[in-house]
């Protein structure tokens, strides 16, 4: 899970369930799915030969236009066994997991029976599915099926043939949320899905990324003195002897907004955000530089080394790919060149990532993927 960006896996379990389903996104995605978007596991079998690589996919409807959908080969005998056993009885757990590989909340899902059975039927005997390791086969069965998911993707596919893919619509029961606490040195957060302060959920979220990375030299909400006003640095800042580096969150709603919005919309305000989020990081920059007072946010003075080249982050709560971002990348371009300040825009799942790789460098490499999903719109 550490290593997937986004997937699914029908598993086994122990407890009163015997099996379970976990399901790992974009926060904002789970968000769709549990305020009631429409949610799909979808499933295509490429026969090739003697191999009979089974591949699954889920898609949530947070975009009409463009849904939210990962897709993945499953290729152990465990979760063969644990997906026959979901298909017959049509119920388990869903577990939900975001970009951090929290479980933030679970409830019950039931799947629409008569296309159960249809995938069932599909599926056939667990052990006559392919289990060996991710290869090139397995690769070429994940290009068709997504090919067939997505017919618009032809030109990616050129070597590839659509198989037929199988829909089950999924019905959620009651969300049970999941109450975190990350203890750091200095403070404690708490984050929970479906408080509806996205803001500062984000914010919580992005500390507890970077909190065991920095320890004692991490701050949310710093204050600084400019004259006789003291205000908001900015959202959370870190430093260490290689470099600062100022976070702006900027957190797109899903709770306050329409669901029915459309995909520019969407865009536009990701957009906005991010335009925000520049102009607040280049004055806090600024106020760096003139030797401003920098304080925790109870007071405390901080010293840092005010030389070095400040890193400007603007992290939102998702990068959507469409719409027209040249203002934007000429907007940055002309800041950094101007400012002398490094400027990246990345969302929580990348900035996760990040500190993935780095602690994998840190500490040896781990195993790689074994499914290669890819999570899309």
């Amino acid at each position: 899970m550490v290593r997937e960006p986004a997937s699914v896996w029908f598993v086994p379990a122990q407890g009163t369930d015997e099996h379970a389903i976990l399901l790992k996104a974009p926060t904002n995605v789970l968000k769709a799915i549990v305020r009631g978007c429409r949610l799909e596991f979808v499933f295509g079998l490429h026969i090739q030969g003697s191999q009979r690589v089974l591949c699954t996919a889920v898609k949530a409807y947070d975009d009409l236009v463009a849904p939210f959908i990962v897709s993945g080969a499953q290729l152990h005998l465990e979760e063969h066994k644990a997906l026959h056993e979901i298909l017959s009885r049509t119920h388990t757990p869903l577990f939900f997991f975001d970009e951090l590989n929290r479980c933030v909340c679970w409830a019950e899902a039931t799947l629409d029976k008569v296309s159960a059975d249809a995938v069932a039927h599909l599926v056939g005997s667990p052990v006559a599915l392919r289990t060996e390791p991710f290869d090139e086969e397995a690769s070429k069965a994940l290009d068709s099926f997504d090919l067939s998911l997505d017919p618009s993707r032809a030109d990616e596919f050129t070597q590839s043939q659509s198989i037929p893919v199988f829909p089950i619509n999924v019905t959620l029961g009651e969300v049970q949320y999941t109450r975190i606490a990350a203890v750091g040195s200095n403070e404690v957060n708490n984050f929970v899905l479906d408080d509806r302060e996205e803001g500062g959920t984000l914010e919580h979220s992005v500390w507890h990324v970077l909190e065991n990375l920095f320890e004692f030299d991490i701050h949310k909400s710093p204050q600084v003195r400019t004259g006789n006003r003291t205000r908001e640095l900015t959202d959370i800042f870190c430093f260490t002897e290689l470099g600062l580096f100022l976070f702006e969150t900027k957190a797109i709603s899903v709770y306050a907004t329409e669901p029915s919005r459309n995909t520019q919309r969407r865009v536009n305000n990701v957009q906005n955000q991010v335009k925000k989020g520049l102009s607040q990081l280049k004055g806090a920059t600024r106020s760096i530089r003139e030797g401003n007072k920098v304080s925790t946010n109870v007071g405390t003075e901080l010293c840092f080394d005010r030389s070095l080249i400040p890193h400007a982050i603007v992290l939102v709560s998702e990068l959507l790919p469409f719409g027209d971002w040249d203002e934007i990348v000429l907007q940055t371009i002309a800041l950094a060149r101007d400012s002398g300040m490094f400027i990246h825009i990345l969302d929580l799942r990348e900035l996760g990532t990040l500190r993935n790789r780095l602690k994998s460098l840190t500490s040896g490499p781990n195993a790689s993927p074994s499914s290669a999903s890819s999570p899309r719109r």
